[in-house]
Order: C-alpha cells, then sequence, then structure tokens
C-alpha cells in the first residue's frame, strides 16, 4: 500500500491486488454534519444526493448508468466527519470510474429542478426514520449523551429545516468543503501502480486546490468533541408507542477509535455480547431467560464513543434484565474480569473478521476510508492489530476502569404505551445489579503468496447420494463450505410451519460426543462458522474458516451433520428468540406489505407462509421434536456438497471422502408436492402496524418464473434494468419525481415460481402518483 501527496496537495493511497478482476475507488471528503453551521444542519448529507445527480456534461441518472452498464455499482454514505462516494467496477473500466467520481464531486451542476425533487427524497426518508422503532431509539441515544454538541442531532437533520434549504446554502457548503486539501482518494484493485498513479492526477491532480476552512485529511478536527455531563447520574429515557416488540438499551463511555484502549473496548463488547458464547447469550438469554436476545457494541468515532448492550424481552423482565445487565457490566470490570480463554476467541474472531474483510477490493478500501480519520493514517489497522495480539485480560480490566462510570449509565426503552415501565423501577434495578458486584473483586489472570494458476472446477460424487462442486481459487486464504438438499417451505404445512427454520437454528451447536459448552466454544476459539440455513426450498450447513484449520472444521462439520445433538436449553432460548423477531415484523409496515403480497400471489402455496413459522408453530416445536425430523429428513434425498477456497482440489477431496464416507443418503429424489393449505386464517397477518405511520408501503407484482425456467435469465436482466441507481424505477420514482427514498424491484425465485414486480414506501399524499408511476 502507498500514500502520496498529488500536486494540488489531495491525499492518494493505492493498493494493488492483481488477482482481483475489479477495481474499487473511494473518494473521502472531510466534512459532515459536525462541520454544518446552525443554518446548514443536514445540508452535509443533502449534498450527497444532490452530487450525482448531473454535471456540466453529464445529465440527470448518466454517470449511474454509465457506472451499472459497465457492470459496476455506485453509491455514498455521509457520517458525522466526513462523505465518502465510493463506486466497483470491472478493472478494464477503471478510467470510467476515475473520470465519473471526479467529475461529480468537482463539477456538480446543482440544478434547481433536481434539488427541489431530492428535497422530497430526504423528506421521505426521514419518514421513513421516523417509522422505524431502532432509529428511534438511536436518535434518543444521540440526542442525549451528546446533549450541546452538533453530535446529539441527526445526520441527516431535521424535516422541518431540510424543507427550508435553498439552492445557495448547498453550494456555499460545496464550495467551503470539496476542495482537493480536503479530500482523500483511495484505490484498490486489479491496476497497476504507475497506472493508477497516473489516472490520479489526470482526474484529481489538477483540480483547484483552493480553500476556505483548515484542511485536515482525517486528521482529528473534531477530537475535541466531548460527550455532554449529562447523565450526571442514571437516566432513564422510555419512548412509548404503538409497538409489539419492547426493547431495552443500556449506554456507557467508549473512548474514540484511535485510543489505545479502543481494541480493549472492542474485545470486551465480544466478550459480553458478540457470539454465542459470550456472557450476556449465556447468561441472560439461555440460564435465566430475563431476555429474548441480546448484544453488546462498542461505538468509536473519531471523538468519544459508546458502549451499548441491547436486549428484546418482555415488558414484566424489564426490571430483571436492567439488573442482570447492570450486573454483567459490573462482574467484567470488578469480580470477573476477561479470561485468557475469552480474549483468545474475541482474538480469534478478529483475525477471521480481517481476512473477510480482504476477501474483497471494496473491504479493503473501507478499511483504508476508517483508518484515515486516525492519526496513523492506513497503517492504523495494524497497529490495531498489533495492539489486538499483544493485549492480555488485564489491559481490558485496566481500560474499562479508565472509561467506565457505570454509575453514570443512560437506560433507553421502547415499549407499547398501554402498559409502560416505571423509569424508577428500572433504574434501581439496574443500580442493584451494578451494587451487586461492587466488592470481592478479582486479579485478572495473566511469507508471500504467489499469484494463482487459474480459478478451476472440480465435480465428482462421494458415494451415490452426494454430489460434490469445489471452485478452486488458488490467492484466496478462505475456504468456504455450503451443503444443501432439498427442504424449507415448500415441505411444510400450516402445521409445521418454521419447522425448517427451527431445524436450521439448532444445527451445528452440540454432538454426541461433544456437549454445546465444549462444540461452540472451539468454534468460538478458532473464530470460525459453522450452522445450518433454511429458505424456500432447502435446508442446509454452510462453513466458514482459512485454509489452515480445514482439517479440524471438516471434522466438526461431519459430527454436526451426522451425529448432532439439540440441547433443550439452547432451543428454548432460540425459541424464545424467534418469538420476539415475530413481534418485530409485526412492527414493520415493509413486512406486513409483503406477506399480503404473498398471500395475494402464492394463495394457499406453502410459499406464502413467512419462513420463520408462526407463534402457534414454534411454541409446540421441542428440542427432541426438531432433532428426531432433522434425522429423518438428512438421508431422504441427495445433497449437493460446493465449496470454494484456496486448499488444493486433492485435499479437499480427501478431507470429504474421510469424514463423509459412512454418509450414505437417498440418491433419489424427494416427492416434494406442495398441497392446498387450506384454511390460512391462523395465519393472522395484520393489515398494518398498531402504530400510525407516516409512509404508505405499496408492493406490487405478479408470480415470477422458477429456478429453471427458460424465462429466468430475461427476467433477472429486466430487474436490473429497473433496479440500482441508473435503473428505470430510481431515476424516474425517485430522481425525477421524488416520491420515495426506498424504491426497488422486487425478484425471488423458487422451485415453484416466485415473485416479480416492485416496491415503495411513499408520503401518504403521494400514494396515488406513486402507485402509477
Amino acid at each position: 500500500m502507498t500514500r502520496s501527496i498529488l500536486p494540488n496537495e489531495m491525499e492518494f493511497i493505492f493498493k494493488e491486488r492483481a488477482g482481483a478482476r475489479v477495481v474499487t475507488i473511494q473518494c473521502v471528503v472531510w466534512a459532515g454534519s459536525l462541520d454544518e453551521r446552525e443554518q446548514e444542519r443536514g445540508i452535509a448529507h443533502f449534498l450527497e444526493h444532490m452530487l450525482f445527480k448531473g454535471t456540466a456534461t453529464r445529465g440527470v441518472g448518466e454517470i449511474a448508468s454509465l457506472v451499472e452498464g459497465a457492470g459496476g455499482d455506485i453509491n455514498a454514505y455521509t457520517t458525522f466527519d466526513k462523505t465518502v462516494y465510493y463506486l466497483t467496477l470491472p478493472a478494464d473500466a477503471a478510467e470510467l470510474g476515475f473520470d465519473v467520481i471526479s467529475d461529480a464531486v468537482f463539477a456538480s451542476s446543482f440544478d434547481q429542478e433536481e434539488f427541489e425533487r431530492e428535497r422530497e427524497v430526504i423528506l421521505e426518508e426521514i419518514r421513513r426514520g421516523n417509522d422505524d422503532p431502532g432509529a428511534q431509539i438511536g436518535k434518543t441515544i444521540f440526542k442525549n449523551l451528546y446533549k450541546g454538541t452538533e453530535a446529539g442531532r441527526p445526520i441527516i437533520g431535521f424535516a422541518e429545516e431540510v424543507a427550508k434549504f435553498d439552492r445557495d446554502v448547498l453550494v456555499h457548503f460545496w464550495k467551503r468543503w470539496y476542495t482537493p486539501r480536503n479530500m482523500s482518494l483511495v484505490v484498490v484493485g486489479n491496476i497497476s501502480n504507475e497506472n493508477a498513479h497516473n489516472l490520479a492526477r489526470k482526474y484529481f491532480g489538477n483540480r483547484d486546490s483552493s480553500v476556505t476552512e483548515r484542511a485536515r485529511w482525517g486528521s482529528g478536527r473534531h477530537r475535541d468533541l466531548r460527550r455532554s455531563d449529562s447523565p450526571r447520574d442514571v437516566e432513564v429515557q422510555v419512548i412509548t408507542g404503538d409497538y409489539q416488540q419492547t426493547r431495552l438499551d443500556i449506554v456507557i463511555a467508549a473512548p474514540a477509535i484511535d485510543a489505545p484502549d479502543c481494541v480493549e473496548f472492542d474485545t470486551a463488547a465480544y466478550i459480553l455480547g458478540g457470539s454465542e458464547a459470550s456472557r450476556l447469550q449465556r447468561r441472560l438469554k439461555e440460564q435465566s431467560a430475563v431476555v429474548n436476545s441480546v448484544g453488546a457494541s462498542a461505538y468509536t468515532p473519531v471523538f468519544e464513543g459508546i458502549f451499548e448492550v441491547s436486549a428484546a424481552t418482555d415488558v414484566e423482565k424489564l426490571p430483571e434484565a436492567c439488573f442482570e445487565i447492570g450486573r454483567e457490566l459490573s462482574r467484567l470490570m470488578n469480580s470477573e474480569s476477561a479470561t485468557t480463554q475469552e480474549v483468545e476467541r474475541a482474538k480469534a474472531a478478529s483475525r477471521l473478521s480481517k481476512v473477510h474483510r480482504e476477501e474483497t477490493v471494496s473491504g479493503v478500501a473501507s478499511a483504508v476510508v476508517s483508518s484515515l480519520a486516525t492519526v496513523m493514517k492506513e497503517r492504523f489497522e495494524d497497529f490495531y492489530e498489533h495492539l489486538l495480539e499483544s493485549m492480555m485480560p488485564m489491559d481490558i480490566d485496566a481500560a474499562l476502569r479508565r472509561h467506565w462510570d457505570l454509575s453514570k449509565a443512560m437506560i433507553i426503552v421502547l415499549a407499547d404505551k398501554s402498559n409502560p415501565p416505571d423509569p424508577k423501577a428500572l433504574k434501581d434495578a439496574y443500580l442493584r445489579g451494578v451494587d451487586a458486584e461492587q466488592k470481592g473483586r478479582t486479579l485478572p489472570g495473566a511469507g508471500k503468496r504467489e499469484a494463482a494458476a487459474k480459478v478451476s472446477i472440480h465435480q465428482y460424487k462421494i458415494g451415490e447420494g452426494v454430489r460434490v462442486i469445489y471452485r478452486h481459487v488458488p490467492e484466496t486464504k478462505m475456504f468456504s463450505f455450503a451443503a444443501a438438499t432439498e427442504g424449507g417451505l415448500r415441505g411444510e404445512t400450516l402445521a409445521t410451519n418454521g419447522t425448517f427454520h427451527a431445524v436450521a437454528t439448532m444445527l451445528g451447536l452440540a454432538t454426541r460426543s461433544r456437549p454445546y459448552e465444549v462444540f461452540s466454544g472451539r468454534l468460538e476459539d478458532m473464530g470460525t462458522i459453522l450452522g445450518g440455513f433454511s429458505g424456500k426450498d432447502s435446508l442446509g450447513f454452510e462453513m466458514h474458516c482459512v485454509e489452515s484449520q480445514l482439517p479440524e472444521m471438516m471434522e466438526y462439520l461431519s459430527e454436526a451433520m451426522l451425529e448432532p445433538v439439540f440441547p433443550d436449553e439452547q432451543w428454548q432460548s432460540y425459541r424464545r428468540e424467534t418469538l420476539e423477531a415475530l413481534k418485530t415484523q409485526r412492527d414493520s409496515p415493509s413486512w406486513i406489505c409483503m406477506r399480503h403480497l404473498h398471500q395475494k400471489i402464492f394463495g394457499k402455496h406453502p410459499y406464502v407462509l413467512p419462513v420463520t413459522g408462526i407463534e402457534s408453530t414454534v411454541n409446540s416445536f421441542t428440542a427432541k421434536s426438531l432433532e428426531e425430523m432433522y434425522q429423518a429428513w438428512r438421508d431422504g434425498g441427495p445433497w449437493v456438497f460446493a465449496a470454494s477456497g484456496g486448499v488444493a482440489p486433492e485435499v479437499v477431496q480427501t478431507q470429504l471422502e474421510k469424514w463423509f464416507k459412512m454418509f450414505k443418503p437417498s440418491s433419489a429424489k424427494r416427492l416434494m408436492r406442495a398441497k392446498d393449505l387450506g384454511d390460512i386464517s391462523a395465519l393472522n397477518i395484520p393489515d398494518r402496524p398498531k402504530r400510525k405511520q407516516e409512509q404508505v408501503h405499496v408492493a406490487i407484482g405478479r408470480m415470477g418464473p422458477e429456478w429453471g425456467h427458460q424465462s429466468r435469465a430475461a427476467v433477472d436482466v429486466i430487474c436490473n434494468v429497473l433496479g440500482g441507481h441508473g435503473g428505470r424505477l430510481f431515476t424516474t420514482l425517485r430522481d425525477q419525481q421524488s416520491l420515495a427514498y426506498s424504491v426497488s424491484p422486487l425478484h425471488s425465485q423458487g422451485v415453484d415460481g416466485g415473485i416479480v414486480g416492485a416496491y415503495i414506501a411513499t408520503a401518504v399524499d403521494k400514494y396515488q402518483q406513486a402507485l402509477t408511476g
């Protein structure tokens, strides 16, 4: 990776990926919502929307059409401190990418009519956020924790302010910040170093470098931003409305991204709630069952961040959940420090995440962009990795004590207005949990890969019932595997709806020779992925690991497939989580809209059923019944094993034959004739969410072709013509008519047919125009 400065002082970072077939280009403008003046709040995001709306030489939609026409994609996003414009293209179209991004960034026309149209699109985006319970929680967190600072308001701005913007405000912001001295260009892909630098100089290096604000190249302009002193005590915020799901978030302090102990906070989040073996998952979800789902995360921006524990539970269990979360936070800091095993698991997960990220050029480029906001620049990821590998349990203990004051947490609850919780009871319960662990604190325990020959495909059989397809990609370090057989919705009835989804959630947890703690714990130690999946037509396993782990993972895979055990404690936990997910769906207007479309199109065919099942069926399943169902189904029909990776084909074949020589499923095709479901009233799909919506959600469609139909390829092409930023739906209904923020074609396939159509979410008064469009 190289870093250089172009003639006009623009920062340029380049990394060659000779084995890739594509190039990604990301242009970073170091101006976000924190750089807005009082009358500009929301303008950075507005400008992001406008930049692809036409330039002096290209009309509306032409930039997206050029990129998508070349086989690429293009998009952008705005954060507190930056705005990023990015695209990925085939390597032979790299120059087009340099051309269109530089044209958009430096020569946008900001047409007045387009400005007014895009204003309506952004207002639709704000309405969508207002309808999203998760977004409401996020806004509440930032509004209160960053009170008195620009980080306390939404990046997108407020509707009443966006409605008042004029074009001059946008142009002034653009002129003030969109200058080479305040930009970084990141390029990763299959392009030579010389060619990349020539194109960077040609399309970016000759642009005017005048600037009216201090340029910073991500050097920490906003590091002096501090969260407000509030809350001085535990503060409880209750959001009430017509909600089916009850959500709980507890938020405390965290450092900035390039603070030396940022690594410790990421690790603490993983230990508490980042995996199935994490403390919150095991103790709160599986053992005490006070929550139905739970997780933890560390948000570490360029300024002081936040540590968040999020859970879904029943409203009557909220005080107990607050107590247990408070106790677990206090335990980690006071009485039960991170263990060596927990730290090693977190390190393994981070390593695997890095390998996954480096598999794509866009993943590499995005990591570089994040790094540029730090003082370490492009070297930050190496620095982070060094800190991670040298980290010990006692480092986590010390970092938490530097940043955490558990008596100054914020508790946010989203609940139905008919049964609101008592804020004081939640506060008291949380503080009791914290105090329970304050005493008795214990001290914590103490080559370059050659470029590959070309990709090759290998196919063979293991016995009569298993067909293997292996795609050998020599330059990759990953090994990805899927084993699939027929199953899913097409094999279900109304009485068994959700069976395959439930089975899939239990696959890969435990075996006859390794109980849950041993089996799942070892997977956590290695940072690998092994689990089940299901859908409309399939049931199977997926596995992801680095190539050196293949022999051990094949052993674990064979045990999970051939000798599974479905632990009852884990099923009860997943059952509660599934029931919670059903509540979430019924709070989602888009989900309700799509369920009604499925009902109209598929009638009484099993495809009308929700993949997760319904409350009555999920409650009827037991771990024993699911295990028996899987074992009976597994051997009743043929399987396909599909894999891709850098492991030599002969090694893969040897491993598969070693571990699956005793697997002899039937080679006869399964007889899965979907039957008429009869009375489907038990599905009980609501007409609308309980709470009043700001948008109307519209789905229009019809039956589409099945997987193998001769017209399927044509339908794929049609949906690509309609979809994407350069597609007809986007350019007509969003760009030209400003009817929506979200509009897209619908396209799904199945053995017995799919759906072809379109979806849009729009304001109530625009419904008829949107439907006509």
